[in-house]
């Protein structure tokens, strides 16, 4: 018995990696599809909601015109990490891939994003479209439009 007491802290150590993780898995993804530029369109309005309270990638509600969209971000952690804010109230610019939800909602993958009176964008995806924070985790640095 005694020669085996080590294949139990080993044991658990493995057991707490695959639960952390399956959780940062599962806050990158929350149910959103890939990026397909073909359905790239870019929306301006006002952040109704900065969706910070949401489980998975920040979602924010954006009022553009007559139509209300989902405007998928980036996981919390990157947004923090970057010092990215966002704000009810605020005008923003959005160019990103249009879906519709599973509950019907339209919806953006945002690509860029752009306040108004600022003439830089963030950057969520590079030229090929993936995501910046999956790049980040790598140790890339994050590149602004």
């Amino acid at each position: 018995m005694r020669r085996y007491h080590y294949l139990i802290p080993a044991f658990i150590l493995l057991l707490l990696f695959s639960c952390v993780s399956a959780a940062v898995a599962a806050e990158e993804s929350d149910d959103v599809p890939g990026y397909d530029e073909n359905t790239e369109v870019t929306i301006r309005g006002v952040i109704a909601d900065s969706g910070m309270y949401r489980r998975g990638p920040v979602v924010l509600l954006v009022k553009a015109d007559t139509k209300t969209y989902q405007v998928v971000t980036a996981p919390r952690w990157y947004l923090a990490q970057e010092g990215i804010v966002f704000t009810s109230g605020e005008k923003i610019e959005v160019t990103g891939s249009k879906y519709y939800a599973k509950d019907g909602s339209l919806s953006l993958i945002a690509h860029t994003i752009k306040f108004a009176g600022k003439t830089t964008a963030i950057a969520f995806r590079d030229g090929s479209c993936n995501p910046l924070w999956k790049q980040h985790r790598r140790g890339h640095q994050m590149r602004n439009r």
